[in-house]
Protein backbone atom coordinates (compact mmCIF):
# COMPACT_ATOMS: atom_id res chain seq x y z
CA UNK A 1 0.00 0.00 0.00
CA UNK A 2 1.45 3.49 -0.75
CA UNK A 3 0.68 6.37 0.82
CA UNK A 4 -0.19 9.86 -0.22
CA UNK A 5 2.49 12.73 1.82
CA UNK A 6 -0.44 14.58 3.79
CA UNK A 7 1.08 17.95 2.19
CA UNK A 8 0.14 17.42 -1.49
CA UNK A 9 -3.29 18.85 -1.99
CA UNK A 10 -4.84 15.79 -3.64
CA UNK A 11 -8.87 16.86 -3.46
CA UNK A 12 -7.49 20.40 -5.28
CA UNK A 13 -5.42 18.59 -7.68
CA UNK A 14 -8.24 16.09 -8.74
CA UNK A 15 -10.76 18.87 -8.77
CA UNK A 16 -8.35 20.76 -11.55
CA UNK A 17 -7.64 17.81 -13.24
CA UNK A 18 -11.01 16.58 -13.82
CA UNK A 19 -11.51 19.69 -15.40
CA UNK A 20 -8.29 19.60 -17.77
CA UNK A 21 -8.95 18.03 -21.39
CA UNK A 22 -6.98 14.77 -21.65
CA UNK A 23 -5.55 15.84 -24.60
CA UNK A 24 -3.78 18.62 -22.75
CA UNK A 25 0.18 17.55 -23.12
CA UNK A 26 1.82 16.86 -19.34
CA UNK A 27 4.15 19.70 -19.89
CA UNK A 28 0.71 22.27 -19.96
CA UNK A 29 -0.40 20.31 -16.82
CA UNK A 30 3.05 20.66 -15.09
CA UNK A 31 2.93 24.15 -16.01
CA UNK A 32 0.05 25.06 -14.71
CA UNK A 33 0.20 23.14 -11.34
CA UNK A 34 3.59 25.17 -10.95
CA UNK A 35 2.53 28.30 -11.47
CA UNK A 36 -0.22 27.32 -8.45
CA UNK A 37 2.32 26.43 -5.50
CA UNK A 38 3.92 28.51 -3.43
CA UNK A 39 7.28 30.38 -4.48
CA UNK A 40 9.06 29.14 -0.82
CA UNK A 41 8.27 25.65 -1.56
CA UNK A 42 9.90 23.00 -0.74
CA UNK A 43 11.32 21.94 -4.41
CA UNK A 44 11.06 18.04 -3.32
CA UNK A 45 7.42 18.88 -2.68
CA UNK A 46 7.19 20.38 -5.75
CA UNK A 47 7.93 17.66 -7.41
CA UNK A 48 6.10 15.25 -5.44
CA UNK A 49 2.93 17.29 -6.62
CA UNK A 50 3.63 17.17 -9.55
CA UNK A 51 4.41 13.80 -9.95
CA UNK A 52 1.04 13.13 -8.56
CA UNK A 53 -0.56 15.63 -10.85
CA UNK A 54 0.92 13.66 -14.13
CA UNK A 55 -0.21 10.53 -12.23
CA UNK A 56 -3.64 11.56 -12.07
CA UNK A 57 -3.37 13.27 -15.53
CA UNK A 58 -2.39 9.71 -17.15
CA UNK A 59 -5.26 7.99 -14.97
CA UNK A 60 -8.05 10.40 -16.78
CA UNK A 61 -6.22 9.82 -20.07
CA UNK A 62 -6.29 6.33 -19.97
CA UNK A 63 -10.30 6.46 -18.65
CA UNK A 64 -11.02 8.56 -21.44
CA UNK A 65 -9.30 6.35 -24.31
CA UNK A 66 -12.29 3.69 -23.20
CA UNK A 67 -15.02 5.72 -24.33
Amino acid sequence: MTTTDLRIPTARIDWILGRTHVATPDSEVEASVRRRLPADIDPDLASQIVRYALSVHASNRAMAANF
